[in-house]
């Protein structure tokens, strides 16, 4: 279960009526690979943290993110949201979603989180990583293009 991403985990048409319902279906592909202790307890964290800053990177991007001891191991789920979504009131809409989970409890644990982000807003950055994830047609190559920068 050491893999941050599995096929599992990547859903290529995500219907959400806004980021709260997005976060939510996105913790139970976490919840339903085995990675978490309390679904309830990792979403909390997930919204607290979305509600102190928005995590609209920009450029269609979104990387809501909690750090919570109800995670097992760490883990990145992917969306690609059917209809590009509001995911704050200032904000750009989105078209893709990255939730990362990583266990809250320990100092390793806090550098894989940064190490995880960081890793992700590098490529994202370039137009060209950001257009193969959107035209992707299978969760393997979305695994494979995601496993290939971290």
């Amino acid at each position: 279960m050491s893999d941050l991403i599995v096929k599992d985990l990547v859903c290529l048409k995500l219907k959400a009526s806004d980021k709260t319902d997005a976060i939510r279906q996105m913790a139970k592909l976490i919840e339903k690979q085995g990675r978490l202790e309390s679904y309830e307890e990792y979403v909390k964290s997930v919204l607290d943290r979305e509600n102190e800053f928005s995590t609209n990177m920009g450029m269609g991007i979104a990387i809501p993110h909690g750090k919570s001891a109800s995670v097992k191991v760490p883990t990145v789920a992917f969306a690609k949201v059917k209809k590009a979504m509001d995911w704050g009131e200032d904000d750009d809409p989105i078209n893709m979603i990255f939730l990362l989970a990583v266990p809250g409890n320990d100092e390793t644990n806090a550098n894989e989180h940064l190490r995880i982000l960081a890793a992700l807003s590098r490529k994202l950055i370039h137009d060209e990583f950001r257009e193969s994830l959107l035209k992707a047609k299978n969760e393997n190559t979305i695994v494979s293009i995601i496993s290939s920068v971290l």
